[in-house]
């Protein structure tokens, strides 16, 4: 199955449009190495590339689809492997210690979901009203303020 299309012609539009002029005048246009024919061979290599290219972009995919199916038939063989041996160790306590460490898929902060952002905080404002605050902090002169009591 090819799949360039004219919308997806990986040879530009500009470049078509002068192949078409070079076929239109095939014999009067023609230079040393530049014609209809070798300009035509070079953009059907191109198209060859782009569908090459292609393929092995959808091979590539599915072999990533590969991946992830085998990761995910490979954690829930864990996850059940990991309650056998947690039920299997249970008058073991080193044994259940050891399994305790084991985290087969990784934690998410809590009362977050997966791929869910948090909604954001609505804005607070809070006036300061005279004497609030910490009694501990003391005022530092201002650069202006020393140099007029001195």
């Amino acid at each position: 199955m090819n799949s360039i299309t004219p919308e997806r012609d990986p040879v530009p539009e500009p470049i078509a449009t002068l192949l078409d002029v070079y076929g239109a005048h095939a014999e009067a246009l023609r230079f040393p190495e530049i014609d209809h024919e070798t300009l035509h061979a070079q953009a059907e290599r191109l198209r060859e590339a782009a569908a090459e290219v292609d393929r092995c972009e959808r091979a590539l995919a599915a072999a990533r689809q590969g991946l992830h199916e085998h990761q995910q038939a490979l954690i829930a063989r864990a996850e059940r492997g990991l309650a056998y041996a947690r039920i299997f160790a249970q008058d073991d306590p080193e044994l259940l210690e050891r399994l305790a460490a084991v985290e087969l898929r990784e934690r998410r902060a809590p009362g977050k979901k997966a791929g869910k952002k948090a909604p954001p905080r609505r804005a607070t404002r809070t006036r300061r009203r005279k004497g609030d605050g910490d009694e501990s902090v003391t005022e530092l002169p201002f650069a202006g303020e020393e140099a007029a009591v001195a």
